[in-house]
């Protein structure tokens, strides 16, 4: 796989899940994944100007519009919070993009998971390739 941009979470919102209930908690189209997904981890954590930060998925596009601060907290230092202390490249906290097979529709709202896009091309590995709807992901 060539290096990976867009949208991405963590494993730990994934893990234990069929791609139906993945396709639900990202904010996939109803039926996207059903011919199938991809799961990639990163291999490394993307620098803080690798990404921006886009909230949750249950809202339009993460909610979340890039300014300097964030409730009164620099940017900057949330970002580098999120490399130093919440992310990782291996168990639950590692960073996950769920690639779906099929290539087309919108993003309706999630029923939940943090996000974060890519801007830049990040190195990743294939961890699962689940061909079903009702394959469960689980690492």
């Amino acid at each position: 796989m060539p290096p990976i941009k867009g949208y991405i979470t963590q494993d730990k919102y994934i893990r234990g899940r069929s791609l139906k209930e993945i396709e639900s908690i990202l904010g996939f189209n109803s039926g996207r994944l059903s011919a199938g997904a991809a799961v990639y981890a990163l291999g490394c954590l993307p620098e803080p100007d690798e990404f921006e930060l886009r909230g949750y998925t249950y809202l339009p596009e993460g909610g979340t519009v890039v300014r300097k601060s964030v409730n009164d907290l620099d940017v900057d230092t949330l970002k580098e919070t999120l490399r130093l202390e919440v992310w990782s490249t291996v168990g639950l906290n590692r960073l996950v993009k769920v690639v779906p097979v099929q290539d087309w529709g919108s993003y309706p709202i999630g029923l939940g998971a943090p996000q974060w896009e890519l801007t830049r091309p990040v190195d990743a590995v294939l961890v699962r390739n689940l061909l079903h709807y009702s394959d469960v992901y689980n690492g």
